[in-house]
This record gives C-alpha cells, sequence and structure tokens, in this order.
C-alpha cells in the first residue's frame, strides 16, 4: 500500500469507512442529489471517508472525505471497515477474508 494511504489509516483515530461503486458503475455519474445525500451523511460520521472517485475534485466534498481514482480494495479491507452500494463476488471473498462488515444493494441511478 502506498505510504500516503497507509498514513491516512493510520491516523484515523476513529476508523475509516470506504466507499465504491465498484468498476460497474462510476460515481462521477450519479445524479447531483444522490451525491449530496451521500456526502451528507458522510459529513456527519466521525470515520475518515475514502470514497474511489474517477475524478480528481468532487463538488460539496466534506473535509473527512478523501478521493482516489484507484485505491487498492483488499488491503484497505485489512485495514478499515467497509460500506460499498455494489457488491461483486471479489468484493465477497475479500470481505470475508478480512471478516468485515459489507453493506450492500442494488444500485441504480435512475
Amino acid at each position: 500500500m502506498h505510504q500516503n494511504l497507509q498514513k491516512y489509516l493510520d491516523e484515523a483515530p476513529d476508523g475509516v469507512i470506504y466507499f465504491s461503486m465498484g468498476s460497474n458503475l462510476r460515481s462521477t455519474s450519479m445524479p447531483e442529489t444522490k451525491r449530496n445525500a451521500i456526502l451528507r451523511a458522510f459529513s456527519k460520521v466521525k470515520q475518515q471517508v475514502l470514497w474511489k472517485w474517477e475524478s480528481d475534485t468532487l463538488p460539496g466534498q466534506p473535509s473527512n472525505v478523501k478521493l482516489g481514482k484507484w485505491l487498492p480494495q483488499s488491503d484497505i479491507l485489512g485495514e478499515c471497515c467497509y460500506i460499498r452500494k455494489t457488491v461483486g463476488i471479489s468484493c465477497v471473498r475479500e470481505g470475508t477474508y478480512w471478516r468485515r462488515w459489507l453493506r450492500s444493494s442494488l444500485a441504480s441511478f435512475e
């Protein structure tokens, strides 16, 4: 894992939430209303948030949200709690290996 990312995980006193839409849905394609609802929720948690986001900027990004175009999911799962909107088979295997909670639902931008 990259040193900057490891430092971010190590220095999060209340832990880290990892949020990813997987490889099939792009977070940047999310409607603004849904994105803003997620941002409001993340702004209220005490944890730091890692969000797999495919752009360099995120309008309305709270101070506790860090963006990454690519993040080493399996390594991160070994360090933090995990929330994910869509769950593929590799995610289930990684979550089982690291014994992490997987929260999922069918994702749609409709």
